[in-house]
Parts: structure tokens; C-alpha cells; sequence
């Protein structure tokens, strides 16, 4: 399961690396470079699927420790995969405004047009993406932790569940110790009992074979 989970966490960062470079290529790499981000991430989730399986089979004390490592690939995997829709999203918001910005700057007015001011009209447009880029990362980042915090409530139930396990077996376990320390008293005052039982059998025994014949008729 180590193996497969460092080779996961291997294949995400290089999902980061192409993300950095794919929002930044030309329209000639694109393509290439969606290809191999998809691949990547269809590895990434059939892998995360495996360990999920795998963590029921490790050992009790190491299960909870995988569990959380487990949740924390899904969480990068579910990140990296947010992350990839919103640089497309930009990189079609960019891509629109170019084709806009040329359609108004080669657009032909007639002299029944009203004077507009395009050097404003541009900015003003600027502005209004940027806002909207800006609002989609706010809620991106806010879906993240959601997530984030919805898989360690999960893992947070988890260990709450194994105390609770674990007090119950704390509380069997004095119960146990405590009737083995009341069966202790009683074998230890049934031995002394018998012990005591004992010597006054081998004295009256010893005393009835010193006496003499006559004591023993008188007696």
C-alpha cells in the first residue's frame, strides 16, 4: 500500500506541474497538454479507489493512519481536478474577450451611430471579468474547504467511534480484573483456612501417636 500511495502522490504533483504550464501555453499545446492531465488524473482516481479498498486490510493500529493519508490524496485529487475546470474556464473567458475586443475594434460605425467611448468600454469589460475570475477562485477555494472539512469530520468520526470501542473494552476488562481480584481473596482465606485445618490435624496426630497406652485408653 506505501508503494501505491507514494506513486499517487507523485502523479499529483506532476498534475500541479502541467497545470502551471498548461495555463500559460499556446493554443498549439493545448490540446496535448489536456490529453495527458486527463490520463493522469484517471490514473490518479482508480488509484485513490485501490487504497480505499486497501486501508480495510492493514493492520489496527496502522488503519487510521492510512485512512487519513487515503482521504488527504483524495482531497489533492479533488483539487487538482477544480483546479483544471477553472483554468479552462479562464482560458475560454480570455479567448471570448480577445474575439469580442477585435469584432469592437473592426466593427464599421455609420454617421447614425452614437459616439462611444470603446477605450472605456473595454476597460469596463476587463474589469467585469476579472471580478468574475476573482468570485470563481473565492468559491472554489470555499468548495475546497467544505470538502476539506467534510473528510476530516469522516475521519474525526472514525476515531470517535475506536475510543468508544476502546473505553468499552477498558470498562469489560476492569469488570474482569475486578472479579479476579475477589476470587484471589477468597482462594487466599479458603488456603490459610486449610493450612490452619492441617497443623491441627498433624498435631493431634502427632500428640495421639506420643502418648502412651494407657493415656490414649484414658483418652
Amino acid at each position: 500500500m506505501e508503494a501505491l500511495y507514494h506513486e499517487t502522490n507523485s502523479q499529483i504533483e506532476e498534475v500541479k506541474t502541467y497545470l502551471a504550464t498548461y495555463e500559460k501555453c499556446s493554443k498549439a499545446h493545448q490540446s496535448d497538454l489536456e490529453t495527458q492531465i486527463d490520463q493522469k488524473l484517471s490514473v490518479i482516481k482508480s488509484n485513490v479507489d485501490r487504497l480505499d479498498n486497501k486501508v480495510g486490510h492493514e493492520p489496527p493500529q496502522r488503519r487510521q493512519t492510512a485512512r487519513m493519508k487515503v482521504n488527504q490524496l483524495r482531497y489533492d485529487y479533488n483539487h487538482v481536478t477544480r483546479a483544471l475546470g477553472n483554468i479552462q474556464t479562464r482560458r475560454f473567458q480570455r479567448e471570448q474577450e480577445e474575439r469580442e475586443r477585435e469584432e469592437l475594434l473592426h466593427r464599421q460605425f455609420t454617421a447614425n451611430d452614437q459616439a462611444i467611448d470603446i477605450d472605456h468600454s473595454i476597460d469596463i469589460n476587463d474589469r467585469l471579468q476579472v471580478t468574475g475570475r476573482e468570485l470563481d477562485n473565492m468559491l472554489d477555494s470555499g468548495y475546497q474547504s467544505l470538502e476539506y472539512l467534510r473528510l476530516q469530520g469522516s475521519t474525526l468520526k472514525n476515531v470517535q467511534r475506536k475510543m468508544l470501542d476502546f473505553a468499552n473494552t477498558l470498562g469489560i476488562s476492569n469488570t474482569v480484573l475486578r472479579l479476579i481480584e475477589k476470587r484471589g481473596s477468597q482462594d487466599r482465606l479458603i488456603l490459610i483456612g486449610g493450612m490452619i485445618f492441617t497443623c491441627i490435624i498433624m498435631y493431634l496426630t502427632v500428640r495421639y501417636a506420643r502418648s502412651t497406652p494407657s493415656e490414649r485408653l484414658e483418652s
